[in-house]
């Protein structure tokens, strides 16, 4: 049982911790930051162009929601709201990162057609 708390208590401070630098570091920067919500958004990533004039307003709420987030771990405060949203958000990431790979893929397919290809 020891074990399993000190293993959770680790997770926890680590993932606070993580949180809250990944949102400083874009809070640093919330343009470049909109920019890359804009591509998400793009016809051929997301197809969810109507928000790209709200990438700026939604690069802010993102990132303060992560440090809030990352804070409200670290204290303990409404542990399973703030895990759940957590876990929404690591999943976001994930599915975003995972468009963003598929869709550089197809671009190096498009752009060099014969590789991988039997001549």
């Amino acid at each position: 049982m020891a074990l399993k708390r000190i293993i959770t208590g680790f997770s926890q401070v680590f993932v606070g911790v993580l949180f809250i630098i990944s949102g400083l570091i874009k809070l640093n920067d919330p343009v470049g930051f909109s920019f890359k919500l804009q591509d998400y958004f793009a016809p051929d990533v997301l197809d969810l162009d109507f928000l790209s004039p709200y990438a700026l307003m939604i690069a802010v709420v993102v990132v303060l929601v992560e440090v809030v987030l990352g804070v409200m771990l670290l204290v303990g405060y409404a542990k399973k709201l703030t895990l759940w949203s957590l876990m929404a958000m690591i999943l976001d990431r994930s599915l975003q990162f995972t468009l963003e790979r598929g869709r550089v893929l197809l671009d190096d397919a498009a752009r060099f057609p014969s590789v991988g290809r039997p001549n």
